[in-house]
């Protein structure tokens, strides 16, 4: 499961997945979210507590489950 917390980031996402990729890793791309950090204060006790950012987190780690479970 990739998490990525700035929309502004193209090209270092890219490279972990190549990375993972060349590693024999798995991209489970139903899985991938988005949070958008950048600019916020949030701290990590912030981000379980916001409800957006709670939400788009629980969904994708239930993508990213019901993926391992496949196989």
């Amino acid at each position: 499961m990739l998490i990525n917390t700035s929309p502004r980031v193209v090209h270092a996402l890219e490279s972990l997945k190549e990375v993972l990729t060349t590693m024999s890793g798995i991209i489970i791309e139903s899985a991938y979210v988005s949070i958008p950090l950048l600019g916020s204060v949030l701290v990590d006790t912030d981000i379980s507590k916001n409800n957006d950012c709670h939400s788009i987190l629980s969904k994708g780690l239930d993508r990213f489950y019901s993926e391992v479970v496949k196989t």
